[in-house]
């Protein structure tokens, strides 16, 4: 694998070299999501994905391009829009993968937005979920892509972090790599190879973590520092402007 750069003290490699099991192994690892049925015009037949087209209640509900932000948060949908069925099983998301949305605007920041599924997050999520259904599952459409380094019981991609790699993905280092990169004029886009191909900087696995650590303490001050200044404005509203 490639040596560490001037620029890193770290190793550099890739996606792609970091997955075991060759090029069938790659293909689980990053999997588009189903495209919605459609309407054939000149027939009246619908065609599109066996998945979406279950019979029943529905109890999954889709993520899609905008439900990602692009500082790497997820607007779960609060509403079931298919049912579940054997055909979805493939792409249903669950603690420990990355949501990718491979498309953005040429000149901005990120072309791309990893979306990383964090436990505590999707459960909260899920718990909403069943106020509407049962027995309930998020999946995700077309619109996205799932990277999966965690199979059943076995670890696809050896000493890389998931939470990391979404992290690296969001990193401006990683950005400028895919905006050289990406396809399209007015809307940029990046394809799986573009990830599976990105350069990543590869530090200790312990490493990985502590900065995976330090970025959720960040995300937590920000948020904590916001709610702080909110409420400081209303309070002082409230005791300033008395009429």
């Amino acid at each position: 694998m490639p040596a560490a750069t001037p620029q890193s003290k770290h190793r550099q490699t890739t996606l792609r070299e970091l997955i075991v099991g060759g090029e069938e192994q790659v293909r689980q690892v990053i999997l588009t999501g189903p495209v919605g049925p459609r309407r054939n015009r000149e027939d009246g037949k619908e065609y599109g994905s066996r998945a979406l087209k279950a019979e029943g209640e529905p109890n999954v509900a889709l993520i899609s391009f905008g439900d990602l932000n692009r500082d790497g948060t997820i607007d779960y949908p609060q509403t079931p829009t298919i049912p579940y069925s054997p055909g979805i099983h493939d792409y249903v998301v669950r603690p420990g993968d990355i949501l990718l949305r491979g498309r953005g605007y040429v000149g901005s920041q990120k072309v791309a937005v990893a979306a990383f599924i964090a436990r505590d997050a999707h459960d909260f999520a899920l718990r909403d979920l069943r106020k509407s259904a049962s027995e309930v599952h998020f999946a995700y459409n077309s619109s996205l892509l799932r990277i999966r380094l965690q199979g059943d019981g076995v670890n696809d991609a050896p000493g890389l972090d998931p939470e990391y790699l979404a992290a690296y993905i969001n990193s401006s280092e990683a950005q400028r790599h895919l905006a050289n990169k990406s396809k399209g004029t007015l809307i940029a886009s990046v394809s799986k190879s573009d990830i599976l191909d990105l350069p990543i900087s590869l530090p200790p696995i312990s490493e990985q973590k502590l900065l995976v650590q330090l970025i959720r303490a960040r995300a937590e001050y920000a948020r904590v520092s916001s709610r702080l200044s909110e409420c400081y404005g209303h309070l002082a509203n409230h005791a300033f402007n008395r009429s």
